[in-house]
């Protein structure tokens, strides 16, 4: 009985020792392949122990740091190029080893590269971490594209805003080129000459400010904002486009195919091959809102420059009107014009739905709303053509406390 136990007892023994084998050379193998992923990695590993020594490195890191086969089991911080950054591992090193959490170091310099370091804890059987896993991944090409893209960014940005300066500076000088032919021309009254001479002195301080805005590579700032009538910007702008303009009273005017019976101020222009009749409403008389004289003049500009443009040369039609909506204050610029045929990207910059165009005007408009903290939109007008609603923010108690 004793021997067939015993007998039995090495059978056993046997087959479990076989069934240990066959475990362990499969595990050898498990080993192998984790091995060869290991060191087919295009990444850079090494692994360190609790006292810093180098314990296992990948022939990526060996080739990217020219680590030798003697770097094994030394000291972390005596192997270059590591010892020159002993002062950025550190740190990050420790915390892991204490905490056994992940650490990232964002930017580490070894060598002429730029590296990413993460640790990861290897967390043993008893806890604690007997070992940190240090990845290393090259960043040099990754930051030299961000600055890139930073550049052309900035670039991109300063010829926008030179093309906004381009165009914005086009106008006063249209304005003062008018004006100093009208000057020339002798038939100028004292009173017209020293009118014309302001105008001319205000639109150059104009030109100044914007090259100033370019220098400081920003908008005008919100406390440049003041008490502004619209109606006395939009008459100093008919002004500038056409010096000339003559202006009456009128009790009703016909808009959209039939006669408006309100009270307002018509205005004759003239621009270039143009004649429109402009008609300000009572409403904009008594209205204010707060914003910038400046910027509201280049948006009055610009749209009126633009719905001249769009009307009829045998007469066109543009009424500037103005209501309350919650507050706000809400001018409507219709015209009789030809009209808009994409509404949402002719505030897309340099698009223009005309050949001559620049496609910088109501962008820029866009622009110094928002500033304003208003906004502004396109619709159809009853007159035929577009519609440019601006939304004024109500001058509320912002003004009086400051004029307290």
């Amino acid at each position: 009985m004793l021997s067939r136990n015993f007998n039995s007892m090495v059978n056993a023994l046997g087959k479990s020792h076989s069934a240990l084998e066959r475990k362990n050379d499969e595990l050898a193998l498990k080993n192998s392949y984790i091995d060869a992923v290991f060191q087919s990695l295009k990444i850079n590993i090494i692994v360190l122990d609790t006292s810093l020594k180098i314990k296992v490195v990948n022939r990526n890191a060996e080739s990217r740091f020219e680590l030798s086969d003697d770097c094994l089991n030394r000291y972390f911080f005596d192997v270059e190029p590591f010892s020159s950054a002993a002062d950025s591992f550190r740190e990050p090193l420790e915390e892991v080893f204490e905490t056994g959490c992940f650490k990232r170091l964002s930017t580490v310099v070894l060598g002429s590269s730029a590296f990413e370091a993460d640790f990861y804890p290897a967390l043993g059987s008893g806890g604690g971490s007997p070992a940190v896993v240090v990845i290393l991944n090259n960043i040099t090409e990754r930051m030299n594209m961000e600055r890139a893209l930073v550049h052309s960014d900035r670039l991109a940005s300063l010829g926008t805003l030179a093309a906004g300066l381009a165009h914005e500076i086009n106008n006063p000088l249209g304005i003062i080129l008018n004006h100093v032919q009208l000057l020339g021309s002798g038939a100028l009254t004292d009173e017209q000459e020293e009118r014309f001479l302001g105008r001319i002195e205000s639109e150059i301080k104009r030109m100044s400010r914007l090259i100033n805005n370019l220098l400081r590579f920003s908008r005008e700032e919100t406390s440049a904002a003041e008490r502004t009538s619209p109606h006395d910007v939009l008459v100093e702008v008919m002004g500038l486009i056409d010096p000339a303009a003559s202006a009456e009273s009128v009790e009703s005017f016909y808009s959209g195919g039939k006669t408006v019976e309100r009270p307002a101020d018509s205005y004759t222009l003239k621009f270039k091959d143009r004649r429109v009749r402009i008609f300000l409403t009572a409403g904009l008389s008594s209205d204010y809102i707060y914003c910038s004289r400046d910027s509201l003049k280049q948006i009055f500009f610009n749209i009126l420059k633009n719905a001249i443009e769009s009307c009829s040369p045998s007469g066109g039609i543009i009424c500037c009107a103005s209501e309350s909506s919650g507050g706000d204050t809400l001018i409507s610029i219709s015209d009789n014009g030809c009209g808009i045929a994409d509404k949402q990207k002719v505030f897309e910059l340099f698009h223009s739905e005309t050949a001559s165009g620049s496609g910088i005007g109501l962008p820029l408009c866009r622009t110094l709303m928002e500033n304003i903290g208003g906004s502004i939109s396109l619709d159809d007008s009853e007159c035929g053509g577009a519609a440019v609603i601006l939304r004024f923010p109500a001058v509320g108690e912002r003004y009086e406390q400051e004029t307290i």
